[in-house]
């Protein structure tokens, strides 16, 4: 007979308890042990821990727990383990700790390849380079005049800009022959087309290649928000503080020993970790400066405007040059 707590709370723990193979009053001793739960049981564990008033109830009991109901028997159980919320969210931590990091890694990653092929690729280079030549013929004798760097806002804009036959012949990057009209250079419908044609005419530029140096690794580097990976930083360093206090506040030499092995590896890991992020955080910051972006930006604002440039680079090719 439920004699302490409400019926429905007595309800769900049995419910939740089924969760638990084997005599359910033994798992004092594997909690205690750091055992091998799984996330969906440690959940359950979360929601089994006493109330503050379950807490006061099952302290002050005068009667022999074994003649209380199987609830309330169990929460009395629980109600006699030190820090048990913490033990619980320092095996919840420990069973998400490597897949964390391998995300967090595998974020890492790519951002730093992305960011190193985006400065070594020579179709950004021509691309931009010659929006930049042909920019600065138009805006001749005005105060834009000589910039030395464009912004991929800048280059998108490009497709809103509609040119006249007349006004693409007179920015001609190089003022020849291909610059004043030729092959397909009825094609062109709006600025960008004409950067792009300019860079196939002139350069030999393959948006193709571009989109295939660039584009497999920009999307990817595009699929992992940076403010998602700092905030896996923090998980880990909250993580580790709760394993941190649980150790500080062990009983005995044995007490902890579980969490002691794994803190003693997981922090090694962490190391390896920060200097993986301040790798990438300077690798971001050095391409944001190389396009002309502000050097703050997060790797996934840059990336996805890059993304979203090679998409349309490669589009106005396909048409200036079908």
């Amino acid at each position: 007979i439920v004699k302490y707590i409400p019926i429905a709370r007595a309800n769900n723990i049995s419910i939740m308890l089924t969760q638990f193979r084997g005599n359910h009053m033994e798992l004092k001793e594997t909690i205690m042990e750091g055992h091998n739960f799984s996330l969906e049981q440690l959940g359950v564990l979360l929601q089994l821990i006493p109330t503050d008033e379950e807490l006061k109830i099952m302290s002050n009991l005068s009667e022999d727990p074994a003649k209380l109901s199987e609830p309330e028997r169990f929460l009395a159980m629980l109600s006699g383990i030190p820090r048990l919320r913490s033990k619980v969210q320092a095996m919840i931590f420990i069973k998400q700790f490597d897949s964390w990091v391998q995300e967090f890694q595998e974020g890492v990653d790519a951002i730093l390849r992305a960011c190193e092929q985006v400065q070594i690729s020579q179709e950004i280079q021509t691309l931009f380079g010659v929006s930049l030549q042909v920019g600065n013929i138009l805006h001749m004798g005005t105060s834009r005049y000589g910039a030395k760097g464009i912004k991929l806002e800048s280059m998108l804009k490009m497709r809103d800009l509609k040119v006249t036959k007349k006004a693409a012949g007179a920015g001609g990057g190089g003022g020849g022959e291909q610059g004043q009209g030729g092959e397909n250079f009825e094609r062109i419908r709006h600025f960008l087309d004409y950067v792009v044609y300019l860079c196939w005419k002139e350069k030999g530029f393959d948006a193709q290649s571009l989109s295939k140096s660039l584009g497999k690794v920009v999307a990817k580097a595009t699929g992992y928000k940076q403010s998602d990976l700092l905030h896996l930083m923090k998980n880990l360093n909250a993580g580790l503080s709760i394993v941190s206090k649980e150790i500080e506040c062990k009983k005995s030499a044995d007490e902890c020993k579980w969490l002691e092995d794994f803190y003693a590896r997981a922090n090694v890991v962490k190391k390896e970790t920060e200097k993986s992020a301040d790798a990438a955080l300077h690798a971001v910051s050095n391409m944001n400066t190389y396009l002309a972006q502000d050097k703050n930006a997060d790797s996934d604002e840059t990336f996805g405007l890059l993304w979203n440039l090679i998409c349309c680079v490669e589009s106005s090719w396909k048409h200036v040059s079908e």
